[in-house]
């Protein structure tokens, strides 16, 4: 396959991807070999609707190098390093798909697919160490663990590598992981659609009196927007987990990296006192009100409601994984550095 071709595959596949659920916004990548030593990937930090051939990249399998202006996905020598350890893979494709990432916090070594699925699924599911996004480590971390099992590799608090000799064998193993994960999570779903309640700034106003905002939410988006002048866009997510995990907590912290780069490292839980709510947003990207839900901040309302998507995924990885007795979130440290990255390279990005 040429170039031109496996770019148009990538196109393509990037798109499925989003109408299947399997990422949103800019989040996960996906990557086609071409002929010769290179593979075409998917660019950093623009959006799977933007994509044209000239905005996908072409990278050497060899050492990750490509030319150009538009930068590759920051997991490109991922990627590399999968092509040069599987000669049999053609394509690939990254995921924050929500039952498998939750699964890799809760205890991967407990999905247990059936024979025929194992099959299906190309191999023994994969497991990979959980590293820091973008670094060697989590590079070596992920070419081992594909280079010892089969068609999928969980990556622990991120998501999931699948791949395949066509993008129709690495969507369907995607997709039947999912399957095998959600069958671990009983009584846990996911239930983040529409948000329950929303607010505007209106263009020229401080966001006194509520303006533009559903009743429900009116007096604590009055208090964020005096309070932050970069959040004009306030969704409510109110679902069984979120309220699930408010219950005795002070804090919910990111179990998962996505949340901590753009949530922040924890978000905190507040008496449901408008004024208490917006203090306890402090500079992160939600605050949680007890008996109302997750009051999700942005500039944009598209932005709004990913940050509403990771908090849903987050809270259902915490209940999951406190079924397993395995709720650990990840060290704060690393969290504050996640979010240190996210709001110095990646935030300005569409």
């Amino acid at each position: 396959m040429d170039i031109i071709a496996a770019k148009e595959q990538v196109i393509r596949a990037g798109r499925e991807l989003v109408a299947k659920g399997l990422v949103a916004r800019t989040w996960g990548n996906v990557s086609c070999r071409a002929d010769g030593d290179r593979f075409a990937i998917t660019p950093s930090g623009i959006g799977y609707e933007r994509l044209t051939a000239d905005l996908i990249v072409a990278v050497d399998v060899r050492d990750g190098s490509y030319q150009g202006d538009v930068a590759p996905s920051s997991e490109h020598k991922m990627h590399a390093a999968i092509y040069s350890a599987r000669p049999d893979v053609d394509f690939i494709i990254h995921t924050h798909q929500t039952y498998a990432t939750c699964m890799s916090i809760a205890g991967p070594e407990r999905l247990a697919p059936t024979a025929e699925e194992t099959e299906r699924l190309g191999g023994p599911i994969g497991i990979a160490d959980y590293a820091f996004p973008g670094t060697g480590k989590l590079k070596d971390n992920v070419a081992k663990a594909i280079a010892e099992k089969g068609g999928v590799v969980l990556m622990k608090r991120h998501g999931v590598i699948a791949v395949g000799d066509n993008p129709d064998t690495a969507f369907a193993r995607a997709t039947l992981l999912e399957e095998v994960a959600k069958r671990e999570m009983p009584g846990i779903a996911y239930a983040a659609g529409a948000p329950a309640a929303s607010a505007s700034r209106p263009a020229g106003e401080d966001g006194r009196n509520g303006s533009g905002a559903d009743e429900r939410i009116a007096p604590y988006a009055e208090a964020i927007f005096a309070r932050r002048a970069d959040v004009s866009q306030i969704v409510l997510l109110d679902t069984p987990s979120t309220a699930a995990v408010m219950d005795g907590r002070r804090k919910v912290p990111a179990l998962i990296d996505d949340y901590a780069f753009i949530v922040g490292p924890d978000a905190k839980v507040a008496e449901p006192v408008p004024e208490k709510a917006a203090a306890a947003l402090g500079d992160r990207s939600a605050v949680f009100a007890r008996g109302l839900g997750a009051l999700c901040c942005a500039a944009e309302r598209s932005d709004a409601e990913a940050i509403m998507m990771l908090i849903e995924k987050n809270v259902m990885s915490l209940r999951a994984a406190g079924q397993y007795g395995t709720a650990r979130p990840i060290p704060y440290w690393e969290r504050l550095l996640l979010r240190k990255v996210y709001v110095s390279k990646y935030s300005k990005k569409k």
